[in-house]
């Protein structure tokens, strides 16, 4: 007995800061597919589930600044 294979989503692997150039043109277009439709609606649905406060802007300049800092002492030692 052979199970049926499940549809593949092509944007399951989209979850970083930045989107592909193939989301954004998908979401861009005239009527975009269901599997970019259905990612941007799991984003929203994740950031509405996500307690923390938003970061202000100085927040996250702080953030990526200690990040940066953190990475090259690692890197240069």
């Amino acid at each position: 007995m052979s199970a049926k294979p499940k549809p593949v989503d092509p944007y399951a692997q989209e979850t970083g800061p930045f989107v592909s150039r193939a989301l954004w043109d998908d979401l861009d277009s005239e009527n975009p597919s269901s599997e970019a439709v259905a990612w941007a609606r799991r984003q929203h649905e994740q950031a509405l589930a996500d307690p923390r406060p938003p970061l202000t802007s100085e927040e996250l300049r702080l953030n990526l600044l200690a990040r940066h800092e953190a990475r090259l002492k690692r890197e240069l030692g």
